[in-house]
């Protein structure tokens, strides 16, 4: 739903200027960059996970760009501030007094992870899994909760059970499950985890917390980090053609029944 959202906004500032879309779908994690670097069109805008290696290719690139979720120097980008998204969010959590806390995250590159763990205060890899962890350690470290009491769960998003099956494990070890408190990187994260708490009738956890406010988080009364994908898309097209310059946009902390 939110890359739908991040279209429309895309297709939105296109119709206005009377301009063509072309779409080369299906890069995700299984990168077909050669797809996109080959395109005819007079612009990219590049909504994709980038491995490393490819970034000089990308910087090649003699036509407007924009990477969007992904802050790289000398490459125009667009995207959130997840930093203080997280931040927030853990915040929250921290808030209702967790005894244990569980953080399931997106991936983080292995050179990238152990350097956060060391400093959070300057995420260096850019990606959204990196900034988000970032901020959720800042907010850690700020409120002086150890992190002998915090887990750490590394989830393919495209996998959300993981989350539940992991989590649920150490709910049902705990003295007190009540007392955990859940911080995840996306709503199918948080989401797969409140199923099966309430399928399984477990204590429901002292917090629990998503990002993103897809259409699901409001159904099942997630707290969660709201951030606006179509207005990305806008940006996104304004940075291409109007040669604006990077920018973060802001997001908004959520409270419902979790």
């Amino acid at each position: 739903e939110l890359s739908l959202d991040f279209l429309r906004g895309v297709t939105r500032q296109l119709d206005l200027r009377g301009l063509s879309l072309q779409l080369i779908p299906k890069l995700g994690r299984q990168l077909l960059l050669q797809a996109a670097f080959q395109t005819t069109a007079d612009a990219l805008i590049v909504h994709a996970e980038i491995p490393p290696e490819l970034m000089p290719q990308l910087k090649a690139i003699h036509k407007p760009l924009v990477l969007v979720d992904r802050f790289i120097p000398g490459i125009t980008s667009i995207g959130i501030d997840d930093q203080q998204g997280a931040r927030a969010a853990m915040e929250y959590v921290l808030s209702k007094s967790p005894r244990t806390l569980v953080i399931a995250c997106l991936p983080v590159g292995q050179e990238e992870r152990p350097l956060l763990m060391r400093d959070p205060s300057r995420p260096h890899g850019g990606s959204v899994g990196g900034m988000r962890l970032a901020g959720y350690l800042q907010a850690l470290r700020a409120a002086g909760f150890p992190m002998s009491q915090t887990v750490l769960l590394e989830i393919d998003d495209e996998q959300p059970e993981q989350a539940a099956q992991s989590t649920l494990d150490l709910i049902r070890s705990s003295a007190t499950p009540q007392s955990v408190g859940i911080v995840c990187m996306s709503d199918r994260m948080a989401l797969s985890i409140w199923r099966e708490i309430r399928a399984q009738g477990l204590p429901s956890p002292c917090a629990l917390i998503g990002f993103d406010d897809i259409p699901e988080a409001a159904a099942a009364g997630l707290s969660t980090i709201r951030q606006n994908s179509f207005l990305k898309g806008e940006q996104a097209v304004r940075m291409a053609l109007d040669g604006l310059d990077s920018a973060s946009l802001p997001v908004e902390l959520l409270i419902r029944s979790t």
